[in-house]
């Protein structure tokens, strides 16, 4: 008789349940940025691409107030440090040798979450009328809907973005001309971040 064959039992990696966080790292940030870019894009970023995306690209936002609408330029502030007088009230501004519609700071916000309001974005791009020569911190809203979408987990907005992104933003953000600030609560999975970051 042959002997019968042995099957072993293997055990179903057991799923990490998800959870946002408000006080992830800038090093845990770029690690989650990255993801949700290839993830979304289907694609990988090259090894020199990688090297060039430095965690301080994407400051962490300021512990001792919350993360809400109301505290946006509190954060913002903190994102230039002792800079951010020069750089958000500059004489320049005042005495008009700065063109209109060149903003230091560019928020999107929920309210992006209609895709036609991230093709205006866009357009204003293309036609110019948004211009990019003084920008330096792109500031993108994670906070939820009532439906639980965000600006990066409903799809067609999610796509929209990621084109922005990558027309007008990502070659800035790879010559360290740009930082991503991630304003609200990042969902992650335990432990995954951390590991990441790490490994890196």
């Amino acid at each position: 008789l042959k002997d019968k064959p042995t099957i072993e039992k293997v055990d179903k990696p057991i799923k990490k349940p998800a959870v946002t966080s408000l006080i992830l790292s800038p090093s845990e940030r770029r690690s989650f940025f990255v993801d949700q870019f290839e993830s979304a894009n289907g694609t990988k970023l090259s090894s020199l691409e990688l090297e060039s995306i430095k965690d301080t690209y994407f400051p962490k936002p300021l512990e001792r107030i919350s993360q809400d609408a109301g505290n946006l330029g509190e954060h913002i502030k903190g994102v230039f440090g002792s800079s951010w007088k020069e750089v958000l009230c500059e004489p320049q501004l005042v005495e008009g040798k700065v063109d209109p519609g060149n903003p230091a700071v560019l928020v999107i916000s929920a309210s992006a979450i209609k895709s036609l309001e991230m093709l205006r974005i866009k357009k204003l791009c293309e036609m110019e009328a948004l211009g990019l020569s003084r920008l330096e911190v792109v500031v993108l809203d994670m906070h939820t809907d009532v439906k639980g979408f965000s600006l990066l987990t409903l799809q067609q907005v999610r796509d929209e973005f990621w084109d922005l992104y990558k027309s007008y933003f990502h070659q800035r953000l790879l010559q360290g001309s740009l930082r991503v600030c991630l304003y609200g609560p990042i969902p992650v999975e335990v432990g995954q971040s951390v590991k990441k970051s790490e490994d890196e």
